[in-house]
């Protein structure tokens, strides 16, 4: 008897730790089950909130800064580095010659203090490279780049616009988005019509048809596609900045 019940004690000992061992290993992997299930929620919960937040910013129309300039502005401030600037560099450079016989200009002597360096706001820069993207990637343009050109501000109070001058005279810069033609990364703007039809135009080529052209003449729109109606330019060149000594 004493035999029999020490080995009913061992069986039962044995059966309830098994049971036990069972009950172990059963919650360690439901333990594990339900750590990864959370896991799996909080990469869920970020992944909604990515898209929420993708969604906000493709909702959210990005404003035109107002420091972009028209084309028409832009060509005066580049026709005006050509003339009164490029020029000067070129002939001093040469070291022949009196700059002023040179360098054809109608501008009268007068001292004024040279800008050596542009400053432009972080959060005017950010919302402009924006803008441009959105005003890209809703019309499938391949943007590749920005480019700055030397400019400079004409000696007058306002441009032929009526867009004030603040700095007259001295050196500045604007900026303009690129797409790549022949191999080359080359600034442009957009002319659109009502109907939505839309071409990009090189600045490059423009400013080459301008250079002969009298400063305050209208703007020439000749090459342009053959829009139904006159098109609107999409300006998407940057100035405004703050010249400084």
């Amino acid at each position: 008897m004493k035999k029999q019940g020490k080995f009913l004690f061992t069986l039962s000992v044995l059966i309830l730790g098994g049971f036990m061992l069972l009950n172990s290993c059963g919650g360690e992997k439901l333990k594990t089950q339900i750590n990864e299930q959370k896991e799996q929620i909080t990469s869920l919960n970020d992944s909604v909130a990515k898209l929420k937040n993708l969604l906000d910013h493709k909702k959210k129309r990005v404003k035109k800064p107002k420091e972009i300039i028209s084309l028409g502005n832009a060509t005066e401030l580049y026709n005006s580095y050509s003339i009164n600037r490029a020029c000067v560099i070129e002939a001093f450079e040469i070291g022949k010659g009196n700059i002023r016989d040179i360098c054809k200009t109608e501008r009268e002597p007068k001292k004024i203090t040279p800008a050596r360096s542009s400053f432009i706001e972080y959060k005017v820069l950010k919302q402009y490279i924006a803008y441009v993207e959105q005003e890209t990637a809703k019309r499938k343009i391949p943007l590749t780049g920005f480019r700055f050109y030397f400019s400079n501000y004409p000696d007058k109070k306002y441009f032929n616009d009526k867009r004030p001058i603040k700095s007259p005279r001295r050196n500045t810069f604007f900026i303009a988005p690129t797409i790549n033609k022949d191999s080359k990364n080359l600034g442009f703007t957009i002319f659109e019509s009502n109907d939505g039809n839309f071409e990009t135009r090189i600045l490059e080529e423009f400013f080459e048809t301008q250079q002969n052209t009298i400063l305050g003449k209208k703007l020439n729109k000749a090459g342009f596609l053959n829009f139904s109606q006159e098109p609107i330019e999409i300006s998407l060149q940057i100035n405004d900045v703050g010249s400084h000594p």
